[in-house]
C-alpha cells in the first residue's frame, strides 16, 4: 500500500507491504457418527463415539457435545487434528435418554464449526435378564404323523428371563432352514403350521426365544423336534380283543393269550404289550413285524398277585412311541 497526503503530488510519501497465504483448502461440508456398542446399552458400558469429517481439507478437528436430559454440554473440546474418537463412560449415570452431536472443522479454521452431525439418541436401561431355556409345551398337535393338509400347533414356553418373551419358528423342509414365523408380539409363543400341499417327508422345527426388549438373535433355543407327513393315517384306537385268555384269575404258571386289535390307520400296525408286575412297568414285548398282535404270557414262577398290562400301537412306519394305547387292564395270579 502507498499512501500521501490528500494535495500532494508525490507519488507515495510511506508505504506497506503484507503478505496472506492461500492454501485452497475449504471448509468441511459433512461429519457422521456412530456409537459402539450400539444402544441401548446398560449404565457401566463404555461407548465409543467415532466421526468422520469430509469436503474440506481431509485434517479435521472434531468437538463432542452430550446432551444429559437437561442441558448440553462439552463432552470432549477440539484437539489434536484427527482425533476423532471420545470414549463415554456411562458409569454411573441414571438410566434414561441420552444425546450425542459432534462439531468438525478443517484444521486450522478458527470457526466455532463448519459442519456438524444430526443429534444421536442413546438409551441406557436396566439390565434385560436373558432367557436361559425354551421348550416345546405341550408337544405338538395333533402328533406325527399327519397326512399332508393336517393344521398343526407348535407352542414354545420360555423360562429365566424377564417373564416377557419374543418367539421365532424355523422350519427345515428336507433342504434348508427358513423362519416360518419371525419376531413379533411380546408372549405370542404358538404357529399354526398349514401343510396343505406338502411334499411327504420328514420336517424338523426349532424356536428361538429372547426376552422382550432384547436386540440377540436369540438367548436360547429347543432341541429340533422333527415331524412326519405321510400318507398313512395314525391309528386312533386299540382294544384287547378279544379278553385274555384264560380269563383272570388263574394260578402262577398259567400261560395267558393277550391279543390286541388296532383301528383307524393304515389298517397294518405294530403292537407293543406292556407288563406292571405290582412294583413298575417294563415293556413285555417291543414293536415287532406287522400285524403281530399276540402276547402269550408266561406266569410260571411268578408270585400270586394283581399284574396290569397295557398295548401300545402304532401304523408300520411311524417313528412316534405311540399313535393310541388301550386301557389298563388287570389280571390276578392266586
Amino acid at each position: 500500500v502507498d499512501a500521501r497526503s490528500a494535495g500532494s503530488t508525490s507519488a507515495s510519501e510511506a508505504s506497506a507491504t503484507a503478505t496472506f497465504l492461500f492454501t485452497g483448502t475449504g471448509a468441511a461440508t459433512g461429519v457422521v457418527v456412530v456409537p459402539s456398542p450400539a444402544s441401548p446399552q446398560a449404565p457401566g458400558t463404555s461407548v465409543t463415539w467415532t466421526a468422520a469429517a469430509s469436503g474440506g481439507s481431509g485434517s479435521y478437528q472434531y468437538q463432542f457435545w452430550l446432551h444429559n436430559g437437561t442441558s448440553w454440554s462439552i463432552a470432549k473440546p477440539y484437539g489434536a487434528t484427527n482425533d476423532n474418537t471420545w470414549t463415554w463412560n456411562t458409569t454411573g449415570l441414571a438410566v434414561g435418554t441420552y444425546k450425542v452431536q459432534v462439531w468438525a472443522r478443517s484444521a486450522g479454521s478458527a470457526a466455532a464449526y463448519e459442519v456438524f452431525t444430526p443429534v444421536a439418541i442413546y438409551i441406557l436401561a436396566t439390565p434385560i435378564p436373558p432367557a436361559t431355556s425354551v421348550t416345546f409345551t405341550p408337544p405338538p398337535s395333533p402328533a406325527s404323523p399327519q397326512a399332508p393338509g393336517a393344521s398343526v400347533l407348535w407352542t414354545a414356553v420360555a423360562g429365566g428371563g424377564s417373564g416377557s418373551y419374543q418367539y421365532q419358528f424355523w422350519l427345515h423342509n428336507g433342504t434348508s432352514w427358513s423362519i416360518a414365523k419371525p419376531y413379533g408380539t411380546t408372549n405370542d409363543n404358538a404357529w399354526t403350521w398349514n401343510t396343505t400341499g406338502l411334499a411327504v417327508g420328514t420336517y424338523k422345527v426349532q424356536v428361538w426365544a429372547r426376552s422382550a426388549g432384547s436386540t440377540a438373535a436369540y438367548e436360547a433355543f429347543t432341541p429340533v423336534a422333527t415331524y412326519v407327513l405321510s400318507t398313512i393315517t395314525p391309528a386312533t384306537s386299540v382294544t384287547l380283543t378279544p379278553p385274555p385268555s384264560p380269563a383272570s384269575p388263574q394260578a402262577p404258571g398259567a400261560s395267558v393269550l393277550w391279543t390286541a386289535v388296532a383301528g383307524g390307520g393304515s389298517g397294518s400296525y405294530q403292537y407293543q404289550f406292556w407288563l406292571h408286575n405290582g412294583t413298575s412297568w417294563s415293556i413285555a414285548k417291543p414293536y415287532g413285524a406287522t400285524n403281530d398282535n399276540t402276547w402269550t404270557w408266561n406266569t410260571t414262577g411268578l408270585a400270586v398277585g394283581t399284574y396290569k398290562v397295557q398295548v401300545w400301537a402304532r401304523n408300520v412306519g411311524s417313528t412316534v412311541s405311540y399313535e393310541a394305547f388301550t386301557p389298563v387292564a388287570t389280571y390276578v395270579l392266586q
